[in-house]
């Protein structure tokens, strides 16, 4: 990146504990980077780099009024979806297909929306880093949990997806990270008595931190990783071989 170039952030869940401390670090490490954040209804951080765009991501006009105000945005070269809606386990029998559309909608359907948008333009850039970071899950490996496909099943498209548009996209790189079972607010919707179970049979005897999945995430958007693409890194902390 030539040094009249700036990094250009869009993060998709920006309200999220991940998203939260991710948007701390890069104000403490880069103070050129602008940040497009996109959350619900959460107040955001009153910064000069953070741009907050506000967005129902489960709704559709809503979603296209988002594309529509990206496109008087800067361009950006660093894309990072978080947005999921929050986890619930509920066995397969009582689940209703709007859950699923939920999951469709926020989880897939807005990053297919916010990518069909920028990837023509961003593929056509030559010098800037560019690279696209999704958040799956450790349950994409191995045997996922009781009671929770609709939140698995999208993170399996998601995987599909991310590495169809790596071989399609050669410039443009496009990784994961899949950590296990954190403790944020996504899971206040859990029983308290599966994270404690989680973490009593997890091998380093606790659930991941945020801070466990930072580095990884900064590796992915940073320099370093550079030869990369279409890679999903397992933070599972031991728990997935």
């Amino acid at each position: 990146m030539s040094k009249e170039e700036h990094d250009v952030y869009l993060i998709l869940g920006a309200g999220s504990d991940v998203g939260s401390a991710l948007i701390q670090r890069i104000l403490k490490s880069d103070c050129n980077a602008r940040i497009l954040a996109q959350y619900k209804t959460h107040k955001p951080l009153t910064h000069p780099q953070i741009t907050p765009l506000y967005c129902d991501l489960a709704s559709m006009p809503c979603l296209e009024n988002l594309i529509q105000e990206l496109r008087s945005q800067p361009l950006a070269n660093k894309i990072i979806h978080l947005a999921s809606p929050k986890v619930e386990q509920k066995p397969f029998r009582k689940l209703e297909w709007e859950g699923f559309m939920e999951h469709i909608e926020v989880g897939l359907r807005s990053i297919f929306y916010v990518l069909k948008e920028i990837l023509p333009k961003l593929n056509k850039q030559k010098t800037i880093s560019k690279k696209v970071l999704f958040m799956l899950s450790s349950y994409v490996y191995g045997k996922p949990p009781l009671g929770m496909s609709e939140y698995v099943s999208i993170k399996y498209a998601l995987l599909g997806f991310l590495k169809s548009l790596a071989s399609e996209y050669k410039n443009i790189q496009f990784n994961a990270i899949s950590p296990c079972m954190m403790e944020t607010k996504f899971l206040d919707n859990l029983d308290s008595r599966i994270l404690e179970l989680s973490a009593q049979n997890h091998p380093r005897g606790r659930n991941a931190k945020v801070s466990d999945i930072l580095e990884a995430m900064e590796f992915l958007l940073g320099e370093g990783s550079e030869f990369m693409t279409g890679e999903n890194l397992n933070l599972s902390g031991g728990e997935v071989f």
